[in-house]
């Protein structure tokens, strides 16, 4: 596939592009976690993101942002529950439609399940679901 790009205007990489130019931009662990599972479409499970497809192709976008939805995942599950929270925190004061929309979106849907990447195991699935659960049911959303 051909590159339509000027020289060193990108990484050598989809992984260090993705890494340099966008994951670096998001402030939590949990947005960057978000972000990269909302790429993956859910009717086939492949991600996509033009930017990088047209930049390196399809085959190194998809390994790209497959192992980088695993690293985030892996990374996120070695926080701690209160680190965990903290980040969620964070990550819902900046939230344009107000924290206690999403938390209770959160609440009700539980949509949070497609932040699992398909290569997780389903120890390390059900244990992302219940601690998410259970950090959900600490917020409060009252006004």
């Amino acid at each position: 596939m051909p590159r339509f790009q000027q020289k060193g205007t990108f990484e050598k990489s989809a992984s260090a592009d993705l890494f340099s130019r966008t994951l670096t931009r998001i402030p939590t662990l949990y947005g960057k976690l978000a972000y990269l599972a909302e790429l993956r479409d859910k009717s086939t499970g492949t991600y996509q993101h033009q930017g990088l497809m047209l930049s390196f192709g399809r085959e190194q976008t998809q390994q790209c942002l497959r192992a980088a939805h695993q690293e985030i995942f892996y990374e996120w599950l070695r926080l701690t529950l209160a680190e965990k929270r903290q980040d969620l925190l964070q990550f819902l004061h900046a939230v344009p439609e107000g924290a206690a929309t999403v938390i209770a979106h959160w609440r009700t849907y539980h949509g949070f399940a497609v932040f699992v990447p398909p290569a997780a195991t389903i120890g390390d699935r059900e244990l992302f679901l219940s601690e998410f659960r259970l950090l959900v049911s600490t917020f409060d959303t009252t006004p």
